[in-house]
């Protein structure tokens, strides 16, 4: 069995797609389905189900995947036994929802990363269910889950269920993000009826489903009218909103700094979504120096975010 062709097979996982992952790992999608089905045929099991929505994991195929993840682990542990001791593995494996606080303390750890020495880092968004799959079969170290605060007591249980142990993170609700151009932008509070003549941006990408009782942006439908767009590209985002004053968007807290990077205001709303973030990871688990490094800044971040007005 060829280790490359467990990185293949988590690939496909991960990205959804059989032409996704082949993009992702700089390949093309016929190799990447020839390595697969000798990969299968080796087995004799069937890892993925095509279907006519894309690539599905089969029951067997999830049984595979999890002792995959634990050889690749036990691969790169071995490989770091001949590594001089100043030139160790910078390794991270982390899970997270879409959340500019978390990305924002992200780039404060890479940052703060030694540069001389080896780096490799994962660093991926998903709902709360993937990653929870995510941490219980050790593909990351740490996953961070959001919920509606209401459901946080089910998320909880389902947690203990998977025999993992989480904290708190940050408690708080989604604002409205707008220009401070935006009229809007002088209020300390925006009511329902204040944004009649706004337009709603909506993340429109579904490669994170969401789970009954997480929250996505797309949950935010309270305009009256039908003033909608959506927007496929995440990384526009800031800038459809800084130039278009007449647009907004619901978003967990952001940090000033980023805000005033971008000309934007984030206010409350009179109807706005409580939600709770959690870490999660596996219990008794002893986190990488990376880890920790990360867990951190990002807990410092979630506290500044908490201060906020």
């Amino acid at each position: 069995m060829n280790i490359e062709h467990l990185r293949y097979v988590l690939e496909v996982d991960r990205a959804g797609s059989i032409s996704q992952a082949a993009e992702n790992l700089f390949m093309g999608q016929p190799n990447l389905s020839k390595a697969i089905k000798e990969l299968e045929s080796s087995l004799n099991i069937s890892i993925f189900r095509r279907t006519s929505k894309g690539t599905e994991i089969t029951p067997k195929g999830r049984e595979f995947l999890r002792y995959a993840q634990l050889l690749l682990q036990q691969y790169e542990e071995i490989k770091a036994l001949g590594r001089d001791e100043n030139d160790i593995m910078q390794n991270l494996r982390v899970t997270i929802p879409r959340a500019s606080y978390i990305v924002d303390a992200f780039t404060t750890f890479l940052s703060n990363l030694d540069t001389s020495k080896p780096i490799k880092i994962d660093f991926s968004e998903a709902s709360a269910l993937r990653a929870i799959r995510h941490v219980t079969s050790k593909r990351s170290e740490i996953g961070i889950i959001r919920c509606k605060t209401e459901y946080k007591n089910y998320f909880t249980s389902l947690l203990r269920d998977s025999d993992l142990d989480w904290r708190i993170l940050l408690e708080s609700e989604y604002r409205l993000l707008i220009s401070h151009q935006n009229p809007l932008s002088k209020k300390d509070l925006i009511e329902e009826g204040d944004l009649h003549d706004l337009i709603e941006i909506i993340h429109g990408d579904t490669a994170i489903s969401y789970a009954a009782g997480s929250v996505s942006e797309t949950e935010r439908n309270i305009t009256p009218g039908d003033k909608k767009v959506r927007v496929y590209e995440r990384g526009s985002q800031f800038d459809i909103l800084s130039r278009v004053p007449s647009t907004y968007m619901w978003v967990s807290p952001i940090p000033e700094d980023l805000l005033k990077r971008n000309g934007l205001v984030q206010i409350p709303c009179a109807r706005g979504t409580h939600f709770t973030d959690l870490v999660i990871y596996l219990k008794n688990r002893k986190f990488s120096p990376q880890a920790t490094s990360f867990l951190s800044v990002l807990t410092k971040s979630a506290q500044n975010i908490s201060e906020m007005k």
